[in-house]
């Protein structure tokens, strides 16, 4: 590689950050029986934070055979909470 060439792709690689958004946030939770999914790409100059609270998740499973072949499955969650917000100063 000659070193003109280089410099031409790392200017490139440059451009390319500029360009892309300057918070970019991905969260994904999978719990039985649902799926949380938060995707965000933000271009502005207040930086935000993503907090995911789950205070109670139960998952209860009660044999109704001796093998347990056959059973009763009980859910719980509580509360679920996604937030996205900005950053506040202290």
């Amino acid at each position: 590689m000659k070193i003109k060439n280089y410099f031409l792709s790392v200017k490139e690689w440059i451009n390319r950050l500029k360009d892309r958004p300057r918070q970019d946030d991905n969260l994904m939770v999978i719990l039985p029986g649902f799926i949380i999914r938060l995707r965000r790409s933000l271009d502005i100059e207040v930086p935000h934070e993503v907090t995911l609270v789950i205070p109670r998740a139960e998952v209860r499973k009660k044999c109704l055979s001796d093998d347990c072949s056959k059973y009763e499955m009980e859910i719980i969650y509580n509360n679920i909470t996604v937030v996205h917000a900005p950053r506040h100063r202290p």
